[in-house]
């Protein structure tokens, strides 16, 4: 505990001097960044050690709010939700400090700098608070610390727009906790979060389970309170988009481990998780497909694997409804890995996407190209985070998605009645989505990365990148690799939060199933590495004769005949039509002599469309028919005032008859 005090002080104080250097840019940044690492690596050792399974960490101090103690409790759930945000949060920070003054970065240094390290600071309150006052204060301030970030570049109205609304979502999720704690303190009799097992049934036990779907949903992604990630994401500075993805998600997610085990694990509340998870993995992958913006195709491909991990969740609980620890282990641990490798991956993707999108200065898809050959490093390591992100074998992504089938197929399998059916089509709504994810990023590498570039780049665009962005993007390549080549060591280290969730059974048999996936991640990287080698020895013995290919009879073929991304994702936009509102303009070659013809098509979210903009216009023609009760006459408000004491009068005087 005292590593992780130690930690908060630096995250704090270097943000705090970050700040007050805010006139001398590179002097501030790598003050914050400095900061930020020596916390995230003292917060990484205490993590380490509590799920190493050392005693639980406990610090207790007295705070002047009511209800409220300064209590913190780091245990073995804790620390598996802090150690993505100390490396993850390391990581960001180095990448951030590579060039403070970059466009897109509107806050000054010390101002980003201050924010970002009390989100982290934040978020590491938030997982290991033992009271729920400070959970509460803990969740607001790093509310309050993403928002700076995501409003960075605040002169773009757009950025305000998303800044707002992700406002105005987090405040919900936010007065929602709020309802859900006073609740279980009614019930208890007590704060802390230890002592919150409810002795609560009925309407106010599914009150609760609502609340916490609705308070740490939200900030989960959770289909259908996500409708703020894509703007926000897609608004942010690229390191600080790979934060809140890679880790601020995961704080929903915290919440929901942490209280809906005993909260209410019954058979409905696994099955609400199961449909809400493919729902939104399901939908998710086909609105990334056909997305232009590249932040947004990445921000949507967070609420798909957003939705895998709540789908995991559900089978967790159903095994645990269904009193069948060996499901419960499955689903629980394949939840906590994809958390992990979600972490890495999408991080990884961010910053490489955030680098070429800042030098290209343009996020279009279909504007980019050839980017490849000319920064290989960075596209490599790009395509090496999109293979991961899409599951492909021998990287990290492939072993969590693993598990999830396995654990659906175990359900399916042990569970009988209506279960096995849920589970049946669970595990064709997982297969689906993995399908269109490799489309995705197919076509997110094949478009933007590959081919020629169409449209030729700003001058220096490609200038060789800083040393930290290109170590950070490294150095989570890395940590995929390594979870794909030692996946049971990583599955052996969540055995203590995954026992402390099912308290029943044996964790260790989830890790011991998963070593031939490390071997054989081992034996295909070892493959590729050789037929790389084979290739480059058999080109270097043989001269190369370039020319151009066949050009189906055109003269001058150019850049513009190239795949565009519409082009490669129209066959599947077609059959998303049928499942989401699709906006269509399509103007055809006109006359003998035709000049040019455009098509463009927009798929547009059916949350959006079919929930929130009609509950909202609901709502803004009752509140209209209100505002009509306001007249500029005295006579008016004297009739509503005599109605009001007519109804004074009647409770106070009438006889009132209270039945038991």
């Amino acid at each position: 505990m005292n590593a992780l005090l130690v930690a908060l002080v630096l995250w704090v104080s270097g943000g705090l001097a970050s700040w007050l250097a805010r006139r001398r840019p590179r002097r501030a940044a790598w003050m914050g960044a400095g900061s930020a690492v020596a916390g995230a690596a003292l917060a990484a050792v205490a993590s380490v050690r509590a799920l190493a399974g050392h005693e639980v960490a406990i610090f207790a101090a007295d705070w002047s709010i009511p209800f409220g103690a300064f209590h913190l409790r780091l245990d073995a759930l804790a620390a598996a939700f802090l150690l993505p945000v100390s490396v993850v949060g390391a990581l960001c920070s180095l990448y951030g400090a590579a060039d403070p003054r970059a466009p897109g970065s509107g806050l000054s240094s010390g101002a980003g700098f201050a924010a970002s390290n009390a989100l982290l600071a934040s978020m590491a309150l938030v997982v290991t608070a033992a009271n729920g006052v400070l959970l509460l204060a803990a969740w607001e301030a790093m509310t309050l610390a993403s928002y700076a970030l995501v409003v960075s570049d605040h002169d773009v109205r757009i950025v305000r727009r998303a800044g707002f609304q992700y406002l105005v979502f987090s405040h919900l999720a936010a007065g929602a906790l709020l309802l859900l704690f006073l609740l279980l303190a009614r019930a208890s009799g007590t704060w802390e979060i230890a002592g919150l097992r409810p002795m609560v049934a009925g309407a106010t036990l599914a009150w609760c389970v609502v609340l916490a779907l609705i308070g740490f949903g939200t900030k989960a992604a959770v289909v259908p309170f996500h409708i703020w990630l894509p703007d926000a994401h897609a608004a942010a500075p690229a390191h600080v988009s790979a934060l809140m993805s890679g880790v601020m998600i995961t704080m929903g997610f915290y919440g929901l481990a942490r209280f809906l085990p005993w909260l209410a694990g019954t058979e409905i509340v696994a099955g609400t998780l199961l449909v809400l998870g493919a729902a939104g993995a399901l939908g998710a992958a086909l609105l990334a497909l056909v997305e232009r913006d590249v932040k947004r195709v990445l921000a949507y491909s967070t609420v798909d694997n957003a939705g895998l991990v709540t789908l995991a969740m559900g089978v967790g609980v159903m095994g645990q409804a269904q009193h069948v620890p060996a499901v419960a282990f499955l689903g629980w641990t394949a939840a906590l890995l994809h958390i992990w490798t979600h972490a890495l991956a999408k991080a990884l993707m961010f910053g490489g996407i955030g680098a070429i999108a800042h030098a290209l200065h343009d996020r279009d898809l279909e504007r980019w190209g050839g980017v490849l050959q000319r920064w290989p490093r960075i596209g490599a390591l790009t395509v090496l985070g999109a293979c991961a992100i899409a599951a492909l074998p021998g990287l990290s992504g492939f072993v969590s998605e693993w598990l999830i089938l396995r654990a659906l197929f175990e359900s399916a399998l042990r569970l009988g009645g209506a279960v096995r059916a849920v589970m049946l089509v669970e595990i064709a709504a997982v297969a689906m989505t993995a399908a269109l994810t490799v489309a995705c990023y197919a076509r997110l590498i094949g478009i933007g990365l590959l081919g020629s570039p169409r449209r030729e780049p700003p001058s220096g665009a490609f200038a060789r990148p800083g040393t930290s962005i290109t170590f950070t993007l490294a150095a989570l390549g890395a940590l995929c690799v390594a979870m794909a080549w030692f996946p049971a060591w990583f599955a052996a280290a969540l055995a203590a939060p995954v026992g402390a969730l099912v308290q029943a059974g044996d964790p260790g048999g989830v890790a011991a199933g998963l070593r031939p996936l490390g071997t054989f991640a081992i034996a295909l990287t070892a493959a590729i590495g050789f037929m790389g080698a084979l290739r480059s020895w058999l080109v270097g013995r043989r001269s190369v004769r370039a020319s151009v290919t066949w050009d189906c009879g055109y003269v001058r073929p150019d850049a513009r005949m190239q795949y565009t991304g519409a082009s490669l994702a129209e066959p599947i936009g077609r059959i998303v039509g049928t499942l989401r509102p699709m906006r269509i303009e399509r103007h055809g070659p006109q006359g003998y002599w035709p000049v040019s013809a455009s098509w463009h098509a927009r798929v547009m979210d059916h949350t959006v469309t079919g929930v929130y903009r009609p509950a909202l216009a609901g709502l803004s023609t009752v509140m209209q028919r209100l505002r009509n009760l306001q007249e500029p006459r005295v006579t008016t408000y004297l009739r509503y005032l005599v109605l009001a004491l007519l109804v004074v009068l009647g409770l106070l005087f009438l006889p009132i008859v209270v039945r038991p």
